[in-house]
């Protein structure tokens, strides 16, 4: 059962969604609270209502003692969760009514989000799976475990940009992470098959469920509907530029056309063509238009390959050849368009960030770790670039340099996210094998005391027990 647009209703429903839209606006949440959830309990497939829905539990839950509701909420829902759980599979609907009528308690009830999340999912309701996981995301944006399912729930909803953000925030908080490394990919090649599919038969409606982003495409698809009305476009466009060759906004309509017929070549070549007009020259964004489409172009070559191995399984191992090549190659290319851009903009901290965390995945630690200190100086990539400054001197066996990396983030991220757990283990690690095990132990056990189950502390913990430590 796929979602469906507010105007698929009957009449009677949609009257009723304005009627709580009202109450909403005169600030009479439970009534529209009540509303909502009466229409969802007909119609779980609605997404727009259950968006209603949470805008008002959130604006009534701000008016309330929070603490105290959190309290009530979670002695309350407790025992009604573990029934609610068992319905996932069973009925999906009425898990996901008991987990609403939650979270009109308290909506950063995070069980009941995740309740919410894994009916939709076995609901085949994609977007609204996508919807209970960013309700997660906002209690707990550094959550690698829910970074990782909202990237997957990103994917199967056919949005693979947002899951390529979703991967790309990982690997900002655990370089390296495997997981996150393989979601890239993944959401790399759906990015490139999703691109290739929309001129495919069937309506953008049946493509994009959500009614705003479904009108929004049929309003474009009026002036640009297929490959045949963009070449159209493209000769218009040509036309444009021969008349005023130095207006730069014909280069950057003949550059769209071109990357949307998948002519990546044309679309670079036209770009080079706009940096040479004084205008042209001045505008930085056109470096990172070309840099996007040099990528581009890569990821749909290994797109497609990616779709030939599973209509040619006989040909997988050759394809899979292919496809690790022209990855290095995308590698490559981004490491060189990047070098390319921190060159070009010395002082664009953001660039040599990139940069610099290009080189250390390449195996160059030593000129990655002159690109994070000087990335550490702008505030916003400070943080993430000490931990990778503790990860290139680490990786250079300098331990001793990479315990003051460490050290210091953990001094600068407040509380006890995965990214701080993180680094304290990578802390520890370092002081273990510098032989000083009594700062490894303290280190280990201040993860150890508010997450036992974090990889493999609880074993260090008792082994250092076991043999006397205390």
């Amino acid at each position: 059962m796929p979602e469906i647009a507010l105007t698929s209703l009957k009449p009677q429903f949609q009257k009723q969604v304005d009627i709580a839209r009202l109450a909403v606006e005169r600030e009479n949440y439970e009534y529209a609270i009540k509303i909502c959830l009466s229409v969802l309990e007909r119609h779980p497939e609605c997404l727009s209502v259950r968006k209603l829905l949470r805008a008002a539990q959130k604006k009534q839950f701000s008016t309330k003692n929070r603490l105290m509701a959190k309290a009530i909420g979670g002695l309350s829902s407790a025992p009604f969760m573990i029934t609610a759980s068992s319905q996932v599979k069973k009925n999906p609907a009425k898990a996901m009514n008991a987990a609403e009528k939650m979270l009109s308690r308290d909506p950063t009830n995070l069980s009941a989000l995740k309740l919410l999340a894994d009916a939709a999912k076995s609901h085949g309701l994609p977007a609204t799976r996508v919807f209970a996981l960013e309700g997660i995301r906002e209690v707990q944006p550094d959550n690698i475990k829910t970074l990782l399912e909202i990237g997957e729930a990103y994917i199967a909803a056919g949005q693979a940009d947002a899951a390529l953000s979703a991967a790309e925030r990982i690997l900002e908080l655990k370089p390296g992470h495997e997981a996150g490394q393989a979601m890239i990919k993944s959401a790399s090649v759906a990015q490139s098959m999703q691109k290739g599919k929309w001129d495919e038969a069937g309506s953008y409606r049946d493509k994009l469920r959500d009614e705003g982003q479904a009108i929004a495409l049929e309003q474009e698809a009026k002036v640009v509907s297929s490959e045949d009305a963009s070449q159209d476009i493209i000769k218009d466009t040509l036309a444009k530029v021969e008349a005023e060759p130095e207006n730069l906004n014909h280069y950057r309509n003949l550059i769209k056309q071109y990357e949307k017929v998948g002519n990546f070549d044309e679309a670079i070549k036209w770009v080079e063509k706009a940096q040479e007009l004084p205008s042209g020259a001045a505008d930085a964004n056109l470096e990172r238009v070309k840099s996007d489409l040099k990528t581009g172009r890569l990821e749909r070559e290994i797109g497609l390959l990616s779709r030939q191995i599973k209509d040619n399984p006989d040909q997988k191992e050759e394809l899979e050849k292919q496809i690790e090549s022209l990855q290095e190659e995308l590698d490559s290319v981004k490491l060189d368009e990047t070098r390319a851009l921190v060159e070009r903009y010395p002082n664009d901290y953001g660039n040599r960030f990139e940069f610099g965390r290009l080189l250390f995945k390449k195996g160059e630690i030593d000129a990655a770790i002159e690109q994070f200190q000087l990335s550490q100086r702008n505030a916003k990539f400070r943080v993430q670039s000490l931990v990778y400054l503790g990860n290139c001197f680490k990786h250079k066996k300098q331990y001793d340099l990479a315990v003051q990396q460490y050290a210091a983030v953990k001094s600068e991220i407040s509380g006890m996210n995965d990214q701080k757990k993180e680094v304290i283990y990578e802390l520890a690690e370092c002081y273990e094998i510098m032989g000083k095990t009594e700062e490894a132990i303290a280190e280990y056990k201040t993860i150890y005391s508010v997450d036992i189950g974090y990889r493999d502390v609880a074993e260090k913990i008792n082994t250092f027990y076991a043999g006397g430590g205390s």
